[in-house]
């Protein structure tokens, strides 16, 4: 296992470990406050640890998702107009791409999902519904440091927009000159 990887997988059990003290947390101050005799230290102990781990995560997942496309129109416009422009060979980016299925009600009538329950095929009441979400990874130097930059979120599997990506071949991100972090990678030819 290489040091990135262990990095990543120490950050998940960390935020595993975080939220299982937040849940404990809840529980704590649940049981106090329904307990005959409330008691002001245990419910502070359970307080505590609601909102330190919930204080650690918000703050890590507000910096991990920083520098992405999630500005107003108005800021990607000036970041148009006045921000260095980084020619991006798609071809060089990278893919992240997640999914999932989740179930959606197939018959909004009552009577047929009982009838599908009772004659012994409940799944028939539930309709598969598949989930994706993509970002683009562009990594390179820019005035001497190395940067990553991080699209938003896209709603289309890895295969699709792999395929997307190599038909445009390249595009532009146009950075802030003051504060590199602030970006605008530009993808409006996948809105198409």
């Amino acid at each position: 296992m290489d040091r990135k990887s262990f990095i990543a997988h120490l950050k998940d059990i960390i935020d595993w470990i975080l939220i299982g003290l937040l849940v404990l947390g809840f529980l704590i101050m649940y049981g106090v406050a329904r307990a005959d005799n409330f008691n002001v230290y245990i419910f502070g102990i359970g307080l505590a640890l609601t909102a330190v781990p919930a204080l650690t995560l918000w703050l890590r997942y507000r910096r991990d998702f920083k520098g992405a496309d999630s500005r107003s129109p108005q800021k990607m416009g000036r970041l148009k107009k006045s921000g260095e422009r980084i020619e991006v060979d798609l071809h060089a980016c990278e893919v992240l791409s997640t999914n999932w299925t989740s179930g959606g009600i197939r018959y909004n009538d009552q009577r047929i999902q009982m009838l599908n329950a009772l004659g012994g095929d409940p799944e028939l009441n539930v309709r598969p519904v598949n989930h994706n979400i993509s970002r683009i990874i562009y990594k390179t130097k820019f005035n001497g440091i190395n940067m990553e930059f991080i699209n938003g979120p896209i709603a289309k599997d890895e295969h699709t927009l792999k395929m997307l990506l190599e038909h445009q071949g390249k595009t532009v991100i146009y950075v802030d000159r003051n504060e590199p972090n602030h970006y605008f990678f530009d993808l409006d030819f996948l809105e198409d």
